[in-house]
């Protein structure tokens, strides 16, 4: 039977899962190797107990979002280890990690999108339909 530690990491790692690289499926963060990472963080920077203080999974979850965003702490530092990548070499190599920057930028351009809700995507299908109707009706 899992704790309620291993059940929060599982979930927050279906929802929302940054420290993944997808382009070389590396992950970054071991959730149960770097707990103590971890609980030194949200100790340090949130002032939250992780073994003590009940706090709910929409709590754990937004404040670990933050402090992701804000790159603060040793779970940042040890992600940031984990992430490095010797640097490119050669002739092309400032227009190779500028490449990566980008790329970068627009997995978290993707990432941080305002999500429409489900009603108005349907709104949105239902007008697109409405619309081809509407042209085919005139031909």
């Amino acid at each position: 039977m899992k704790n309620i530690v291993e059940l929060i990491f599982d979930s927050f790692r279906t929802v929302y899962s940054p420290e993944k690289d997808e382009s070389t499926d590396q992950q970054f963060v071991d959730y149960k190797q770097d707990y103590s990472v971890i609980w030194d963080t949200f100790k340090a920077y949130r002032n939250v107990d992780l073994n003590k203080d009940n706090i709910s999974w929409v709590e754990f979850s937004n404040m670990l979002h933050g402090v992701l965003l804000e790159g603060v702490g040793s779970l940042c530092k040890v992600i940031e280890h984990r992430m490095y990548k010797e640097p490119p070499k050669g002739r092309n190599a400032g227009k190779q990690i500028e490449n990566e920057q980008h790329m970068q930028k627009m997995k978290m351009k993707h990432m941080y999108r305002i999500r429409k809700t489900e009603q108005q995507e349907q709104v949105k299908l239902d007008n697109t339909c409405r619309s081809i109707m509407a042209y085919f009706k005139k031909k």
